[in-house]
């Protein structure tokens, strides 16, 4: 299994460490550390205390697929983002894939001058064993 290790210190002087699984770009374990316990720890002294956790152990040596999707939302004029986040995830979430509903970039909502109606751009995830991609 290949990872990406980072190693960052905070504002609050912590130093934080994370593995990155290279297929599915998951975040699955992070630690953090005082810097004198960090310190000791790449000077040879084992064992130091830190703080972490672990997660997304289910998508770790899978592959992630990102899918781009557009909908065209039937709102007859202006709504705010929240009201089609909610509209999005009511009606296009796919069987097997996690739906962002962030509409957050540019170009993600578009509204057509001639009916009212929106086009929404967005991304559905999966995780794939590799070899069924």
């Amino acid at each position: 299994m290949k990872f990406k290790v980072t190693i960052s210190r905070d504002s609050s002087n912590k130093v934080r460490i994370r593995l990155r699984d290279d297929l599915s770009r998951q975040i699955f374990a992070e630690a953090t550390m005082d810097l004198e316990s960090y310190a000791m720890a790449i000077t040879g002294m084992a064992e130091q205390e830190a703080e972490g956790k672990i997660e997304g152990l289910e998508f770790v040596g899978k592959k992630l697929v990102v899918e781009h999707r557009t909908a065209v939302c039937p709102f007859n004029k202006y709504h705010s983002r929240e009201d089609l986040r909610e509209w999005l995830i009511k009606n296009c979430q796919e069987v097997g894939y996690i739906l962002d509903p962030s509409l957050n970039s540019q170009g993600s909502v578009t509204y057509n001058q001639e009916d009212g109606s929106c086009t929404l751009r967005y991304l559905v995830r999966k995780y794939v064993e590799v070899g069924d991609a």
